[in-house]
Order: structure tokens, then sequence, then C-alpha cells
């Protein structure tokens, strides 16, 4: 595997695009095949196919506006599939700082990356979690 640039540009421009509320942005890099998925913190965040992909964003589209979400995307590819891995800072308009966590894969199809797979999440302690002090 080798590093990859482009895919960390391009995810750094999908952090703008929410922090502008430009929920057509993930549009255009979600892929339109089977089997693409987002998961995001709240259990109910697990939404699978493209349209229902959309319907989801739409629906939390401008969470973001006002906010800053800065990470160091790591970003790697073998051939027509690559992934990044980011931990995120975020600041919402109000103030108010959460810290994230995110995965995606991505596949090159006409010779464009695009999302297969998003895990989105806000990490909780172990403890918090209920598995002890591990």
């Amino acid at each position: 595997m080798e590093t990859s640039t482009e895919l960390r540009e391009l995810t750094l421009s999908l952090y703008k695009s929410q922090e502008k509320g430009d929920s057509s942005y993930i549009e255009r890099l979600m892929t339109r095949q089977n089997g693409s998925l987002i998961i995001g913190s709240d259990p109910d965040e697990w939404w699978t196919g493209y349209e229902n992909i959309v319907k989801e964003l739409r629906s939390q589209d401008g969470i973001f506006v006002g906010s800053s979400l800065t990470g160091d995307p790591q970003a790697y590819v073998r051939g027509d599939v690559g992934w990044v891995a980011d931990h995120l800072e975020i600041v919402f308009s109000d103030g108010t700082e959460i810290f994230a966590r995110s995965t995606m894969v991505f596949e090159k199809e006409a010779g464009e990356w695009k999302i297969v797979l998003w895990h989105f999440s806000v990490g909780i302690p172990n403890v918090d979690a209920g598995f002890g002090d591990v």
C-alpha cells in the first residue's frame, strides 16, 4: 500500500463541504453500487444503499454549518481501493467541542474515487460502554 495525497485532500474537502452545509458534495462522492454503507455514533445510524444514505444525509443537512472540522487524515491506496482514517476535532458554532473518529473506504469508479463505506463515531471510554476497566 502507498500513501495517497489525493484521498487525503478529498477528505479535507469533504470536511469543508460539511462546514458549509453542502451535502451534495457527499452525495457525489458516494457510490451508487449495492453494498454502500454509512455507520454513525447513534445506534440508529446504520444506513445502506445510496437512496437511503442520501435521504438521511439530507435530513442532517446543516448540522456542521458554522463549525470547524479539523483533522489529519491518513490515506492509503492499493490499486483501485483506498482508505482513510482520522481523528477529528469538531468545534461547533456555540463553542461545544467533540472529538470523533472517521474511517472511509473508497473504490475508484470510472476514474473517480467513490465512498463505499464510511464509519463516523464519537468514542467513549470502555468503562462507560460497560466493558469494565479494560
